[in-house]
């Protein structure tokens, strides 16, 4: 599978009732969340000690693959891994002047293994979500305090406002270009910005779900209607020059996000939604937004979930997620258990 983030460079209306949502957010953890054995697999195939290991990308591990760390060990309660990950992160990503934490960690350089200072919003993000919701389960106030600091980070570093909106940079650096900035909507981390609107109350985080939700029913190019992984908010808004122009490996995220917290998510995601159903047993992870280019079959186990949740909140049906006893890529396991935990909200909200 190619690397999704190929470069670390670089609102008026009604926020959308969530009935249920408690404080901080409504899943608080649960092992009954993942099938048995589903966890111990994860944890024995991607799990280096602390470290998350994405196998599908030269075993480098990111803040990303440490926040969805972070957050499965709280799902199956395994305060071991939780804070063995945690650990991990603190020793090996450095933070940044501005509180985040530097995005990658890469084996391949053993006298340089963070070659790139930047930080990945959507990490840190993950991070914070997982913190909070991991002290107030665990009743462990260091945790949520850690969190808090966390999220706090990611609206001074890494929030803007442009076009009458609040946006989230990919990060702190290298985003904002003379035509305006360049996004990933993938980055919207629903259920997190839902979850910090309570922890930490700040306008900043409601008008982040407002905004995604605008761009992702506005950012529809070309014949097949959809996002493409990186955009420029110019005049009008397009595809982001010197990214591929589809929706690909990051992008492929944006309906397990929506379905997780947001009413209305198949609204906002029909058009993959229509495509993915089309697909049958082989759902594209990369769509060109060209209609006369061939897609691109990858991460399937993690699209099949991502699809039957999505066909769970569209006609009641029960979802039944593939097993990830036999997955070896990083990725497509991480997506199966991460919907897994989203239909385990989904379905007790």
């Amino acid at each position: 599978m190619p690397e999704r983030r190929n470069v670390i460079l670089a609102m008026s209306g009604l926020l959308p009732d969530l009935p249920g949502l408690g404080p901080v957010a409504r899943w608080l953890g649960d092992r009954r969340a993942l099938p048995a054995g589903e966890w111990d697999v994860w944890r024995g195939r991607f799990l280096d000690g602390g470290r998350v290991v994405d196998t599908g990308n030269g075993r480098v591990s990111h803040t990303e693959g440490q926040g969805y760390g972070l957050l499965l060990a709280l799902a199956a309660d395994d305060t071991a891994a939780f804070d063995a990950i945690l650990a991990w992160t603190d020793r090996h990503l450095p933070v940044r002047p501005d509180g985040l934490l530097s995005w990658r960690w890469d084996p391949a350089r053993p006298d340089d293994p963070v070659s790139d200072p930047n930080a990945a919003i959507d990490g840190d993000l993950l991070i914070a979500w997982a913190l909070i919701r991991a002290g107030q389960h665990w009743s462990r106030p260091e945790l949520t305090e850690r969190g808090l600091v966390a999220a706090r980070a990611v609206r001074s570093a890494g929030v803007v406002r442009h076009g009458g909106m609040q946006l989230l940079l990919p990060g702190p650096e290298g985003f904002i270009q003379p035509e305006g900035p360049v996004i990933n909507l993938s980055y919207w981390v629903f259920p997190a910005l839902r979850a910090l609107m309570d922890a930490d109350p700040h306008p900043a985080w409601a008008q982040l779900v407002i905004s995604g939700h605008r761009l992702l029913t506005s950012l529809r190019f070309g014949q097949r209607q959809l996002p493409p992984d990186w955009t420029l908010l110019a005049e009008p808004p397009r595809p982001a020059p010197g990214f591929p122009p589809v929706f690909g490996y990051n992008a492929l995220r944006i309906p397990l996000y929506a379905a997780w917290s947001e009413p209305g998510a198949i609204d906002l995601v029909r058009p993959i939604f229509s495509i993915w159903q089309r697909a049958g047993s082989e759902p594209p992870a990369v769509i060109p937004l060209d209609p006369t280019s061939p897609f691109e079959v990858g991460v399937t186990p993690g699209i099949r979930a991502i699809l039957a949740l999505l066909r769970h909140l569209k006609d009641g049906s029960a979802p039944d997620f593939p097993s990830i006893q036999n997955e070896p890529d990083y990725y497509a396991a991480t997506l199966v258990l991460l919907t897994r935990l989203a239909f385990d909200e989904v379905s007790r909200s």
